[in-house]
């Protein structure tokens, strides 16, 4: 996120835009300190955020480490990345070690597809192999499908809006 942010200055300079930047950089600061506050009452869950994997198949799971934007907002939205110690920020997961740090939650993201209904359940009962993960108990596998996911840039504050109702959805977030 501190990239983005330079990157918003450093636009602002190069195009003599230095106080529109100013302005985008302070409002995107306060939205996602807005949202900070709105998830900080709540019990944080343990999140799984999957970046990539095939339709049938568990077994090339591609996530993110903490030098991710994605796990930065993830925390901003109230959760805990399960490989937030990971400084890679891409990684490839194992089945072994999700059944060890047992998410509570499992965010898919599949930036700019379409899913038809059939499509979703068969992404959905690909989990049903890890059926001791609490994520799967608590029916808390979400697919996120917006092209806007994966788009480091001024709209990250949407992004963690997106994550936080599916952490949180008694949260009151900003408009």
């Amino acid at each position: 996120l501190a990239t983005i942010d330079s990157g918003i200055e450093t636009i602002g300079v190069a195009l003599g835009a230095e106080a529109e930047a100013t302005t985008l950089r302070t409002e995107i600061k306060s939205t996602l300190d807005q949202i900070r506050a709105a998830v900080e009452p709540f019990e944080r869950p343990k999140v799984f955020i999957v970046m990539s994997r095939e339709r049938g198949d568990l077994s090339n799971l591609q996530t993110v480490g903490g030098g991710s934007f994605i796990s930065e907002l993830v925390t901003i939205a109230g959760g805990d990345n399960i490989y937030e110690e990971e400084k890679s920020p891409y990684l490839e997961a194992s089945k072994e070690t999700l059944l060890i740090r047992e998410p509570d939650v499992i965010l898919e993201i599949h930036a700019g597809s379409t899913f038809t209904e059939n499509q979703t359940v068969a992404l959905l009962s690909d989990w049903r192999f890890l059926d001791s993960l609490p994520a799967w108990k608590g029916k808390r596998i979400y697919f996120f499908t917006d092209s806007l996911m994966m788009r480091p840039g001024p709209r990250v504050p949407e992004i963690a809006k997106q994550i936080a109702r599916k952490l949180h959805f008694d949260a009151q977030l900003p408009e």
